[in-house]
């Protein structure tokens, strides 16, 4: 039946939410980083690979704020995180960066869809 629905086009894509905390994913940052223009989607793709790293994308700088690649990152512990950051900033020779760690998580909620 659910071949059916993706073979018609109603179903585009299923997917599913793991609670990380509840696999021992105790930390969470969002890396900014500051890369040269010519090379961001370069360091953005080798940052995307690395196992900690979920979501990754490039964003237009602003005043104050030059940073133009963030990553959200999810580890174990902070120093598991860190690892991860000291070896692509080594990698890709970047020296302006910011690490936000997680404060609170204030909203996430499963979706939840009725079908009659």
């Amino acid at each position: 039946m659910i071949q059916g629905l993706i073979d018609k086009g109603v179903i585009r894509r299923i997917a599913a939410i793991v609670d990380h905390r509840k696999l021992g994913f105790a930390a969470n940052v969002l890396f900014c980083g500051k890369v040269p223009r010519d090379r961001v989607v370069e360091a953005g793709e080798a940052l995307a690979r690395f196992g900690a790293v979920s979501h990754c994308y490039q964003r237009e700088t602003i005043k104050d704020w030059p940073y133009n690649l963030y990553a959200m990152m999810h580890g174990k512990s902070m120093g598991e995180i860190q690892r991860v950051v000291n070896q692509f900033i080594e990698a890709e020779k970047i020296d302006s960066f910011e690490l936000l760690p997680t404060e609170a998580e204030l909203k996430k909620k499963p979706v939840r869809h009725r079908f009659n």
